[in-house]
């Protein structure tokens, strides 16, 4: 039944994404600790370059006041450019989140192309911690 439902779907990134959303009992403990983390990390970034951000195009008109005779189209350009600065300062960071987290999403992809090709569902477990076999 289980493999009737998964043999179908194509094992794309965002296909195991939601697959992974519906059976979160085969992710393992670390790497759902580690997306929680993650997320976090994302979330504390953007706030923090959005207010540093906003802050700089706030200070902008009173550094350089002739912004405001200027014509859209030249502040426009120059607003945004100051307010997506300071993305550059948390781009390290975010950007290793994001390999991170891809290396770990394509773990569980090949964990789902293997058991779509054998239909054990061995392939999808984690694998067992050498005391929890052992009663």
């Amino acid at each position: 039944m289980f493999y009737d439902q998964i043999k179908g779907i194509p094992p794309t990134k965002s296909n195991v994404v939601w697959l992974l959303f519906q059976l979160s009992s085969f992710v393992e403990e670390e790497d759902l600790e580690f997306g929680k983390k993650s997320a976090i990390v994302f979330l504390r970034n953007f706030l923090i370059a959005s207010t540093i951000g906003l802050t700089l195009n706030v200070q902008l008109k009173r550094v350089y006041p002739p912004i405001l005779g200027m014509s859209r189209f030249a502040t426009i350009p120059i607003r945004l450019l100051t307010f997506g600065a300071p993305f550059g300062l948390f781009y390290n960071s975010t950007m290793t989140r994001f390999d991170q987290l891809d290396k770990t999403l394509e773990k569980y992809q090949t964990r789902v192309i293997k058991y779509q090709r054998t239909a054990d569902i061995r392939h999808l477990e984690p694998p067992r911690k050498d005391n929890e076999g052992k009663r």
